[in-house]
């Protein structure tokens, strides 16, 4: 169980957007900027021209998960980086322009291909089954994925609460309320409050299911 969760856990994460506006977006950005400037530190050690051209790694994981002011610092710091490097090693200008240009236009398609993915997914028809369509199965470690705001107002809403409702419990406002769904929706692979509903009541039921067959199981 343990295993399956963890590897559900993994693939979530990989999603376009996967930590747009999650906590663990401030590790990722984190560790995105570390590597930028690991990179430039590498170069002025070695005096290689060629190794901050790996800065293209952190920047595209940067732009595949990310969005807004974390995304966009990755891309100013990568953006000073180069610019740093190419005048402290005197390279030619318009060398370091065409490069650092280069640099930009691939975190810019990156993000907007991850976006557009982002998008497409939450639009995306659910899959049909003899039982009906159906959201895709879950589990419960799939709440690891969301934040502590996130998992209290998905589950005030699988149990049924108003948008209005919840952020009167959780004293925030109804558009905040929205935001967190919206994030878990993403997050869980979701795309209305229906499926999210649905998705806690088989997630219960087979919770309820795995009590009742350990409680019949024989004991030794």
């Amino acid at each position: 169980m343990s295993g399956t969760g963890s590897r559900t856990r993994f693939a979530a994460l990989l999603r376009p957007k996967a930590l747009a506006n999650s906590r663990q977006g401030f590790v990722v950005a984190g560790v995105c900027a570390a590597g930028v400037l690991g990179l430039f530190v590498l170069e002025m050690v070695t005096q290689r021209d060629r190794v901050l051209t790996a800065i293209a790694l952190p920047l595209v994981a940067a732009a595949w998960s990310l969005a807004g002011w974390r995304l966009l610092s990755v891309a100013i710091l990568a953006l000073a980086v180069e610019l740093a490097a190419g005048w402290a090693e005197k390279i030619d200008p318009e060398a370091t322009l065409v490069e650092t240009l280069s640099l930009m236009t691939l975190t810019a398609v990156i993000h907007l291909l991850s976006r557009a993915q982002s998008l497409r997914a939450r639009r995306r028809p659910r899959t049909s089954s003899i039982l009906g369509d159906q959201a895709p199965a879950g589990t419960w470690d799939d709440l690891r994925l969301l934040t502590t705001r996130e998992n209290a107002v998905a589950r005030l809403a699988a149990q049924g609460h108003t948008n209005r409702e919840i952020g009167k419990r959780l004293f925030i406002g109804e558009r905040t309320v929205e935001t967190h769904l919206s994030n878990a929706y993403s997050k869980l692979g979701l795309r209305s409050k229906v499926e999210l509903v649905r998705r806690f009541s088989e997630m219960q039921e087979r919770e309820a299911e795995i009590q009742t067959i350990d409680h019949n199981r024989p004991k030794s």
